[in-house]
């Protein structure tokens, strides 16, 4: 039994023992007594003290006020108990409540002694705890050490015999393997011993098969080149009858054209109209003077040698130059070089001087023909330094083909494989084309074939051929203007007949506008009239067309091709990738025309 409970059952002995007569005061000091042990009660329960505390509180103290209010004064009497000492002579209240408040203070030590208690019980039970905890701890990691230690010895032995099992088992497939791979290593000699062999053999007969097909390769292009000489020599000597049997027929026509015997050595002029060449206006008779080839050719050098210091039109300045050089007989002279011009057109020099002395084309024509030909030179020369990293003077001959077909895109078909046909006579068996020998005169006026000793010099079948070419060119589309012009269906017309007629023209309409209105602007009155041939004349003045340089032709494409295809069958290898449109547009040389005239798509206007 606990201190608490004793205390408890002592003033619970005092409830029989209260003393006084009157039974009310005899309830009081039980109710005093009752008070005490519920005090003792409430300081040991625990979470519940506050609450009990405060409940009984509130219950003796409804009490002690109705006691105050209805009881009368109690006469003295003693009360003894083994807590106490009460006054007989006090009030009985006031020694209730001091026995209240000795029991309070008995009941806070007795439970603050209670909870010192407790905490130091449940200290000492932690700490048995914990030394059990750790003795149990100690005894148990004994054990599983020793335990541990003895399981994996035992695994060990275990895994290594495991081993040494496997490992036997391993060596002895090893060294089936071995074995069968000497066997099949030994099989494998045999064979590439005769792969060997037949690779050697095989070898050998690519090497006579390569060998061979070079031979034939070669032989092929020299056959090819045998054949386009002979095409070509065939094709001189119908060009040589052709002349020669035209040269007949003029003669035949000159001398039947001579009349009676006193005037059988000349002919009659043209006249002196306006669109008669200056120099051969003539109205009276001119004597027949007869030239050869050579002596024209050396006549036209000397005049297109002068003329370059003067920069005079070219008519005109015919006419003064053989005025000043045969005084009457200019006329003769000129009449003559007219003739064998027309006589000798297989010259191409001198086809180009008659085209401009003439009317037939502007003046121009011989700066087209020269910037045409810089600009091929010089696009081949560009073409070689890319190639080569230095200039070597020639290409291969499909680099040629590119840059040519390239400049001129808009030449019809029997055009384009006439220039290739000529570009091939002067490959080299090689396949390699020296580009600098195209046109052996460029140190002097290549257009009209002497070399620095004044004599004349053997042109390129080639360049004879590209300034034809060029000639042919811008005269076919003069024509077309022309006979565009002959159809408006009067004599005399005004210039926006001219330009109205000319301009629905494709490709050339919109090129000469600007230069014919100009022409009329210049030339004539405001609203003035002209005729259909001086208006002829004046576009064929006045400007320079070409389709050659600006309307493409799928056809070019194809002889690129054929190229490329020739020369991988001759050395074996890809053609190199050159950008053609990019060199031509480097080489061209506009400047040729500053002052003078300019390059628009391949149209020359003032």
């Amino acid at each position: 039994m606990s201190a608490l409970q004793q205390q408890m059952t002592q003033m619970m002995s005092m409830w029989d023992t209260v003393g006084g007569d009157d039974p009310l005061e005899q309830d009081l000091q039980r109710v005093e007594i009752s008070r005490a042990v519920l005090a003792l009660f409430v300081s040991g329960s625990g979470a519940y003290r506050t609450s009990l505390q405060q409940l009984f509180d509130l219950l003796f103290r409804v009490i002690d006020r109705f006691c105050e209010d209805r009881l009368k004064p109690l006469q003295p009497s003693t009360f003894v108990s083994n807590v106490a000492i009460v006054d007989l002579h006090s009030d009985p209240f006031d020694t209730l409540r001091e026995q209240r408040a000795r029991m309070d203070a008995l009941v806070l030590d007795a439970g603050a002694q209670r909870d010192d208690l407790l905490k130091r019980i449940s200290a000492v039970e932690e700490e048995r705890n914990h030394v059990q905890m750790l003795l149990c701890h100690q005894m148990n990691k004994g054990q599983r050490q020793a335990d541990g230690d003895s399981a994996v010895r035992v695994i060990r032995k275990a895994e290594a015999e495991k081993l040494a099992d496997e490992l036997t088992k391993e060596i002895a497939g090893h060294r089936e393997e071995v074995s069968e791979l000497r066997r099949q290593n030994s099989s494998l000699r045999e064979l590439n011993s005769k792969y060997a062999a037949q690779a050697l053999e095989l070898s050998a007969r690519l090497k006579v098969l390569t060998d061979h097909n070079h031979r034939l390769g070669s032989s092929l292009t020299l056959l090819r080149h045998d054949l386009i000489s002979t095409e070509r020599d065939c094709e001189t000597a119908q060009h040589e009858l052709d002349e020669a049997r035209r040269s007949n027929r003029l003669l035949s026509d000159a001398l039947d054209s001579r009349g009676s015997t006193d005037r059988r050595d000349s002919f009659v002029g043209r006249g002196t109209l306006a669109w008669t060449p200056r120099h051969l206006q003539c109205s009276e008779y001119v004597k027949h003077i007869p030239i050869t080839k050579e002596l024209a050719s050396h006549l036209v050098f000397e005049i297109l040698n002068a003329r370059k210091a003067k920069g005079s039109p070219l008519a005109g300045f015919t006419s003064a130059f053989l005025a000043s050089r045969y005084g009457a007989d200019a006329s003769s002279y000129a009449y003559a070089l007219n003739l064998a011009c027309e006589m000798f057109d297989a010259d191409v020099s001198l086809q180009i001087f008659h085209a401009a002395a003439n009317g037939l084309v502007s003046d121009e024509i011989y700066t087209m023909i020269q910037l045409d030909i810089k600009t091929f030179v010089d696009a081949c020369a560009s073409a070689d330094i890319q190639l080569h990293g230095s200039a070597r003077l020639c290409i291969p001959y499909a680099h040629a083909v590119g840059i040519l077909v390239r400049m001129f895109p808009g030449y019809p078909q029997k055009v384009t494989e006439g220039l290739l046909d000529a570009l091939d006579s002067a490959l080299t068996n090689t396949g390699v084309l020296y580009y600098a020998t195209l046109f052996p005169n460029t140190t002097r006026d290549e257009l009209i074939g002497l070399g620095d000793d004044g004599k004349i010099a053997q042109d390129s079948r080639f360049s004879l051929l590209f300034k034809q070419c060029i000639l042919d060119d811008v005269l076919l589309l003069l024509n077309r203007v022309e006979d565009r012009i002959g159809g408006i269906g009067k004599d005399i017309v005004t210039a926006d007949d001219i330009l109205e007629r000319v301009s629905v023209l494709e490709f050339i309409g919109p090129k000469i506008e600007i230069p014919l209105q100009h022409y009329f602007d210049t030339a004539l009155d405001p609203g003035s009239n002209v005729s259909v041939i001086r208006a002829a004349a004046a576009i064929r003045s006045a400007v320079l067309i070409r389709s050659g340089l600006t309307m493409t032709r799928t056809v070019s494409d194809q002889f690129f091709s054929r190229a490329k295809e020739d020369f991988k069958l001759l050395t074996g290898d890809d053609l190199a990738p050159v950008d053609y449109d990019a060199l031509i547009s480097q080489s061209r040389r506009p400047e040729f025309f500053v002052g003078k005239r300019s390059v628009i798509d391949g149209t020359l206007s003032r």
